[in-house]
């Protein structure tokens, strides 16, 4: 999981050096030039010891959002978004009337153009929504 995590923001901080053609830059370019944010929706499930040892002290209460390795802790999601230095703004979280989703909470980063984003034809900074949900640890499945 910290692997993806890794990958998922360089990912993010990279979003100015992508190869011209990659498919998936030329999108989020053409949703940012209509002067829509780009939403990205991420679904994380808490690491549970019921199903994966994830370690001691709370790290894997699939119900804990506090200490739970894949959320809580500096190297989880909102852990790394809320401890680190990166340029993430939480906005707040949303209620749910499922009981296997813990929260979702809405992060807002403004993305500069950098060179290649000028490639695309974008010449203003967008914003850049991460719209991530946490479920229960034994929700994994579904």
């Amino acid at each position: 999981m910290r692997v993806a995590f890794t990958c998922w923001f360089l990912f993010l901080a990279n979003l100015a050096r992508a190869d011209p053609s990659d498919a998936l830059f030329d999108r989020i370019a053409t949703v940012a030039k209509r002067g829509n944010a780009v939403v990205v929706q991420v679904h994380v499930a808490l690491c549970d010891n019921s199903i994966i040892h994830c370690g001691g002290h709370g790290l894997g209460d699939g119900e804990n959002l506090r200490s739970n390795l894949y959320w809580g802790t500096s190297e989880g999601l909102n852990g790394w978004l809320t401890e680190q230095h990166t340029p993430w703004q939480r906005l707040g979280s949303l209620p749910s009337e499922d009981s296997d989703i813990l929260t979702t909470v809405i992060w807002r980063r403004r993305v500069a153009t950098g060179a290649g984003w000028k490639t695309r034809g974008l010449t203003k900074p967008f914003d850049a929504y991460l719209v991530v949900t946490a479920w229960r640890g034994a929700a994994i499945d579904r």
